[in-house]
């Protein structure tokens, strides 16, 4: 009975290991003409249309694995100067959190979309973002894997945020001055987390799981076939 059971096991298990490590990874929609767009956190342009869409976030907590209450979609498009993300936060307009509209506020209570950009792809040094349904931005540079936060660091980019109908929505444009990246490297790294303080409820898209944290680079998805970028005069690359 043992040696017909270990075969069994490994077979339940199986499952739960493909899962762990599904690959997530997008290709942002490359548009060879200059972008242009109303920032103003309405994703009415034809643009999001065509964009590349990530939008299986999983809850973290307060259930790990559970689908979230509301759903998300993060839009991804850019031009040679420039990475667009569009947001909409699906959700009841009563319940979102919507105070905060300060640069580089405390945010503990407003829903909020939070992105990094891993543009070198080495695991070890990203570019992050926050945004608030309030509006309220906030940036900061992540390096040494994850481990260290630096919040003075003050980039050049702007965004916009809407609470409506269907919950609320935002839009970024992230110029290349700010995100210094490697030309010669096609895939970066990327995550993004939802926080909903209705329900006091985290999503993630890559590693949705408690025992990684969200500021943990080597646990992130890709950004696939980036190209056509032009480099600016931005943040040096870390050493």
């Amino acid at each position: 009975m043992r040696a017909l059971f270990q075969p069994l096991l490994l077979l339940a298990v199986a499952p739960a290991v493909t899962a762990l490590a599904q690959e997530h990874a997008v290709t942002p929609l490359f548009v060879d003409s200059p972008i242009e767009l109303e920032l103003d956190g309405i994703l009415s342009e034809p643009l999001w249309e065509r964009a590349a869409v990530v939008q299986d976030l999983t809850v973290t907590s307060p259930v790990e694995g559970a689908r979230p209450t509301y759903p998300t979609e993060i839009l991804l498009a850019y031009d040679a100067d420039a990475l667009y993300v569009g947001i909409r936060c699906h959700d009841d307009p009563s319940q979102v959190r919507a105070r905060q509209m300060d640069y580089d506020a405390f945010v503990r209570y407003d829903d909020v979309v939070e992105l990094w950009f891993d543009t070198f792809h080495t695991q070890r040094f990203a570019f992050w973002f926050q945004i608030t349904a309030g509006g309220s931005r906030g940036d900061a540079l992540i390096a040494d894997s994850g481990s260290s936060f630096n919040k003075s660091w003050d980039g050049i980019w702007y965004g916009r945020s809407q609470v409506d109908g269907e919950g609320w929505s935002a839009e970024l444009r992230l110029p290349f001055k700010t995100l210094a990246f490697d030309p010669k490297e096609d895939a970066w790294g990327f995550n993004v987390r939802r926080e909903r303080v209705a329900n006091g409820e985290s999503s993630r898209w890559a590693s949705p799981f408690v025992a990684y944290d969200f500021f943990n680079l080597a646990e992130g998805g890709e950004l696939r076939g980036m190209h056509g970028m032009r480099q600016g005069a931005g943040v040096d690359r870390p050493i």
